[in-house]
């Protein structure tokens, strides 16, 4: 699959069913971004994707191609929608684009609900400088173990964050993984995932851009990757970050 000043188009398409879910579901979706810990709208930056969406069963036995907000994405989607969201292209043109240094600070946040269903409280003086938080006292966890993971995408030449859609190479720059299990945790593996938490509140989310990251326009996706396939994706992408860097560096080779 998968900066100075970066440009950064935000995609808030979920690739694997980005965690965005009423709490039965178990999805739900990464909706807010904080650069050096001021949060911004919620979907500014990020580009949406459509709901309902008709993508591509995922098995024989589960043949509905019917895709909700909150649905995961799965392997054997739609390219494009694996890539960066569902139909992400087609709100491409409505996102904003930030403008971010290297070394600057971004900070990610997930709601649980559909965006019918958000309310102020969700996302106003949440506990801990959070972007998102439960207005009805539930724990705004990750209910699916995997990594957090994000990944940039220099725009190729003759385009912009506008018409790139993702097709080229990706870099992670990202991950927020395991840790061994201690003895005051629950019974269980010996490590934990670190999103998920044994179902308790996960650590922020939150990176630094590369201070080698090349100037120039980037797209950029965060994603939750379950065992089984993309559980929750945002493309973030700051699809079309724009980098300003008096110097040349390099990031490292693509990391899929």
């Amino acid at each position: 699959m998968k900066p100075s000043s970066l440009r950064v188009l935000l995609k808030a398409a979920i690739i694997a069913a980005v965690l965005t879910f009423p709490l039965v579901q178990g999805h739900s979706t990464f909706v807010r971004i904080a650069l050096n810990g001021h949060w911004q709208d919620p979907l500014r930056y990020i580009r949406n994707k459509t709901s309902p969406y008709d993508d591509v069963a995922v098995t024989v036995d589960y043949p509905s191609t019917l895709r909700l907000y909150n649905d995961p994405t799965w392997p054997i989607d739609r390219p494009e929608s694996v890539r960066c969201g569902r139909d992400h292209m087609k709100h491409a043109s409505k996102t904003d684009i930030m403008i971010v240094r290297a070394g600057d600070t971004i900070s990610f946040a997930h709601q649980l609900y559909e965006p019918a269903e958000w309310t102020t409280a969700q996302f106003l003086d949440c506990p801990q400088g959070r972007g998102t938080c439960d207005d009805k006292g539930y724990t705004m966890g990750l209910f699916h173990d995997g990594p957090v993971v994000a990944h940039l995408s220099k725009v190729p030449e003759g385009q912009d964050v506008h018409t790139y859609d993702g097709s080229g190479e990706w870099v992670k720059v990202y991950t927020l993984g395991v840790r061994t299990r201690g003895s005051g945790d629950f019974q269980g593996p010996p490590f934990i995932w670190l999103p998920r938490n044994d179902g308790k509140l996960p650590p922020k989310f939150e990176f630094s851009i590369p201070p080698q990251t090349p100037s120039g326009e980037y797209r950029m996706t965060v994603s939750e990757d379950m065992h089984y396939g993309r559980a929750i994706d945002e493309d973030f992408t700051y699809p079309g970050g724009r980098i300003w860097d008096g110097e040349k560096f390099g990031l490292d080779k693509p990391v899929y």
